[in-house]
């Protein structure tokens, strides 16, 4: 899963957060979330 925010850096965290996992020392001033939720399986 990818989320790609273009806009501040707290929006960007704040949506990276809600999907659980983000590599916050890969956002160029805070408008690029890389999130990945494969360790979150829910059945």
């Amino acid at each position: 899963m990818v989320v790609v925010v273009d806009g501040s850096p707290g929006l960007a965290e704040t949506a990276g957060r809600a999907v659980g996992l983000v590599d916050d020392h890969q956002i160029p001033g805070g408008q690029l979330v890389i999130a990945s939720d494969h360790g979150r399986s829910r059945r």
